[in-house]
């Protein structure tokens, strides 16, 4: 879980159910601080999110640690290691 306290507790006890990760978090304080997004950079605001302006859809989330590697679009996830067939 990530706890994200917005000044003046905007959107304060909301609960968003969408996968997120430390480039949403940057992009977040970027975006607050009205500095420039890098190109490609490819974090979401969560402030945006959490308003329901918008959602990170068809966002795929992928995760190694070693030859184990897991990939997660939405509810589907594909997990396997490296020279064998992966599992659903």
């Amino acid at each position: 879980p990530m706890w994200v306290h917005f000044p003046g507790g905007a959107i304060s006890g909301k609960t968003i159910h969408l996968p997120t990760g430390m480039t949403d978090l940057s992009r977040t304080v970027l975006d607050a601080l009205r500095l420039p997004v890098p190109e490609g950079f490819e974090g979401v605001d969560l402030f945006t999110t959490a308003s329901g302006f918008a959602l990170p859809g068809g966002r795929a989330l992928s995760a190694t640690l070693g030859r184990h590697y897991s990939l997660r679009l939405g509810d589907l996830i594909l997990s396997g290691m490296a020279g064998k067939l992966p599992s659903p």
